[in-house]
């Protein structure tokens, strides 16, 4: 993992005495997270291979089906070379010392190799008007990441529309989102209702929910790259706790499920 291969073409540009560096390819393992929130760390216990679901914690973990485990590993091959790996993996099953994620493992897990390893959730229904609720999510500390887009998803028990934020009422002080650092903060847009996503990322949609049973639901895409795009990839740094983050600062209890994703690529290790 962390290995990338990259192309360019150059060419002259006489008219301004510069050169033009095109990108022709380009290989690098992609990025997709939830934003999460950390509740506890948690102590891994007994070793995992890959391609296996199950992980040994040690009694009180606390973990609730639905929420996430998050687990940066760094394993010495030798010769000044470490094997790199960060998982963001759903629970689907507790025990009492022990937990059931809902895909594989993607490389054997000692407890002798990982740096962390905490529980998180990622959902966002949460009470922020008292106590602003804070979801992030950035690369450890010897990765850079690149973001090309972030994607919105709410479950909701009623018909969207867009005075609404999700279902509810449009909100007082807003769904913000920005980045943060050791060193700067940076926030961008404020949304108070579902126009709001539409007048930011446009790509807004509502669905309807089948047959006339279940529920109905709502999505919205944002891109950053690209040359019809909002701007360029974010670069995130691990070296400085780069991270891009969202506020909750209304009571968004009665929305369903509420998730945002950050999607990108692996650009060092």
């Amino acid at each position: 993992m962390g290995q990338y291969e990259e192309a360019i073409s150059r060419s002259f540009n006489e008219s301004n005495n510069s050169l033009d560096v095109l990108v022709g390819d380009q290989t690098t393992p992609p990025v997709e997270y939830f934003l999460t929130q950390e509740i506890n760390s948690v102590t891994i216990n007994g070793t995992s291979g890959a391609r296996t679901r199950d992980i040994t914690l040690v009694a009180g973990h606390g973990f609730l089906i639905g929420e996430f485990i998050e687990i940066y590993s760094e394993e010495d091959l030798g010769g000044g070379v470490l094997f790199k790996r960060f998982a963001q993996l759903r629970v689907v099953a507790t025990a009492a010392t022990s937990i059931t994620v809902g895909q594989y493992i993607g490389f054997d897990l000692d407890p002798a190799n990982v740096l962390f390893s905490i529980r998180t959730t990622g959902d966002l229904s949460v009470d922020g008007s008292v106590t602003s609720q804070m979801f992030s999510m950035g690369p450890p500390n010897g990765f850079k990441w690149d973001l090309t887009r972030t994607i919105g998803q709410m479950i909701l028990t009623s018909q969207p529309d867009d005075a609404l934020f999700g279902n509810i009422s449009a909100l007082t002080n807003g769904v913000f989102f920005g980045f943060e650092n050791d060193i700067t903060q940076d926030y961008l847009v404020n949304i108070f209702s579902n126009a709001g996503f539409r007048a930011t990322a446009y790509d807004v949609n509502y669905a309807v929910r089948s047959g006339g049973g279940g529920d109905w639901g709502l999505t919205y895409r944002k891109s950053f790259a690209g040359p019809d795009k909002y701007g360029v990839a974010i670069r995130l740094d691990g070296l400085t706790n780069d991270k891009f983050v969202v506020y909750i600062q209304d009571n968004l209890t009665s929305i369903t499920e509420f998730g945002i994703k950050i999607m990108g690529h692996i650009v060092e290790d």
